[in-house]
């Protein structure tokens, strides 16, 4: 269900999770990690006299560090090391951010598909008429939203996914150009600088003073940030994962281009759906047009994520009710090959009743069959085989 424990939402799908969750908490813990790492012998100074105070001044001041053949503009690059902890908070809030706007969004311009299932989920061990009697309301409201928005969520679906593409591509770009963790597996004397990777140099020189009497002494050491080697594995870990989730991004958001723009793939599943409870073929144009007519892609997203995150069975039963909705209000409906004739509710129509115990399966010719209480054309072999009713009995009446 959503809203778990794993940080994964019913809105979501598992790769928005692992961008939004799992890599925020790993970059939040490295972040930690990288802080606590401060605190255990991260520089090792060669000199002897005032070898505490010297490894403490060097290590925290941002001007005392350099590495011999470096541009004295460049000196404080040497302490980038400070500012390490920092740097993982903000990448873990640049992969926050895709989420969070379209947490945020949830009930603004919207459905709020968390609040639906968990609705819906509480009903199923509910009795019938509940479960098909919230099934119904639920439907009829999600109707009316659908009626005046079929587009705006799903777009701004794909826009989300987009952004997390674009903080993806960004990191990645800004891991190899600053940190370049490829160097590190070049064999590379560590006293020798580059000037492609200044921030983690591991061999340095310090320069700092200490104060004798009434006088000061400028002495010079050579350290080693054994803090910077944890520093480069940590953030090769991260060049790849980054790498990984761009590729896994990217093939995400064409699949998801592809459910909600494509026919074949967006209508699959919802027709199936649909088929298993009305008896019509997953092909019939009524189930096609009721998807891209009256769904669209706010329904379409809505409902492939409820089948995907909570159940399938939630997800058919609401597909059901919502072509309820669509069979009521639409006069062409569950035809193979054509339309029926006239309606029975338009002058010239022919009203057929359904005696008791018979079935709606009919000749292939124009008929018009009663299925759960509503009028529906139907032509062979699109048939609902379940016996029905008659209307009166339906409608609550004693048929007396």
């Amino acid at each position: 269900m959503g809203g778990s424990w794993l940080g994964r939402g019913v809105d979501w799908d598992w790769v928005d999770s692992v961008n939004g969750f799992w890599s925020v908490l790993l970059l939040a813990s490295c972040a930690l990690g990288a802080f606590v790492v401060r605190f255990i012998n991260p520089i090792n100074c060669l000199s002897n006299q005032n070898k505490e105070y010297g490894e403490g001044v060097c290590f925290t001041s941002e001007d005392k560090l350099f590495v011999e053949g470096m541009n004295p503009d460049w000196h404080k690059l040497v302490s980038y090391h400070l500012w390490v902890p920092l740097i993982l908070l903000g990448q873990a809030l640049c992969f926050k951010i895709p989420g969070a706007i379209w947490s945020a969004s949830r009930g603004v311009f919207s459905i709020n598909i968390n609040e639906t299932v968990a609705c819906l989920e509480k009903v199923q061990l509910a009795k019938e008429e509940v479960r098909q009697s919230t099934l119904r309301d639920t439907a009829v409201v999600y109707s009316s939203i659908l009626r005046s928005n079929r587009f705006i969520q799903g777009v701004f679906y794909i826009f989300v996914k987009g952004l997390s593409l674009v903080n993806l591509v960004g990191q990645f770009v800004f891991l190899t150009v600053y940190f370049s963790p490829v160097l590190s597996f070049k064999p590379r004397p560590p006293d020798i600088f580059t000037s492609v990777n200044p921030f983690l140099s591991r061999s340095v020189r310090c320069r700092y003073t200490v104060p004798r009497l009434q006088n000061t002494i400028i002495l010079e050491t050579e350290c080693r940030l054994q803090i910077n080697e944890i520093y480069e594995k940590m953030f090769v870990f991260l060049w790849f994962w980054v790498l990984f989730l761009a590729v896994l991004t990217s093939i995400n958001l064409l699949v998801w281009l592809a459910y909600l723009f494509l026919p074949f793939f967006r209508n699959s599943r919802i027709s199936v759906h649909v088929a298993a409870f009305t008896g019509c073929h997953p092909k019939d144009p009524a189930i096609s047009r009721f998807i891209s007519s009256f769904l669209g892609l706010d329904g379409v997203l809505m409902l492939t994520l409820i089948s995907r995150n909570s159940s399938e069975v939630v997800a058919a039963g609401l597909a059901h009710s919502l072509f309820r909705v669509f069979r009521e209000q639409d006069q062409g409906f569950c035809v193979q090959g054509g339309l029926s004739g006239p309606s029975p509710n338009h002058p010239g129509g022919v009203s057929l009743t359904a005696s008791p115990g018979a079935t709606s399966s009919v000749p292939a010719s124009s008929t018009i069959v009663y299925s759960e209480g509503i009028p529906m054309t139907t032509l062979s072999p699109c048939t609902d085989t379940r016996p029905e009713k008659p209307l009166l009995q339906e409608n609550g009446e004693n048929g007396h």
